[in-house]
């Protein structure tokens, strides 16, 4: 939805589309939203990461983000799906 691309090995993230959309102008031209290129960090159980947001994630509830492998990867094995108790903050 920003218009990048991105490796599989970047460190990035969708935001929810609830809170994509709720900045001015994000329908009109996605490419443009400020939201795009923020950086996030989000922790779990003591373990951070620090992402980018690139996309917007039509499937994720509000305040939801979705990882790359890569940036799940640094939270959580794989095996463990969704992620509970995770905290993130635009930085």
């Amino acid at each position: 939805a920003c218009g990048t691309v991105d490796k599989s090995t970047d460190m990035i993230t969708a935001i929810a589309s609830q809170n994509f959309d709720s900045y001015p102008g994000a329908n009109e031209n996605s490419n443009e939203n400020p939201i795009c290129g923020k950086q996030v960090e989000a922790c779990r159980h003591g373990n951070c990461v620090t992402v980018r947001l690139r996309d917007r994630c039509g499937g994720c509830k509000r305040n939801d983000l979705d990882f790359l492998l890569s940036a799940f990867m640094k939270l959580a094995d794989l095996d463990v799906g969704r992620l509970e108790g995770m905290e993130w903050h635009y930085t």
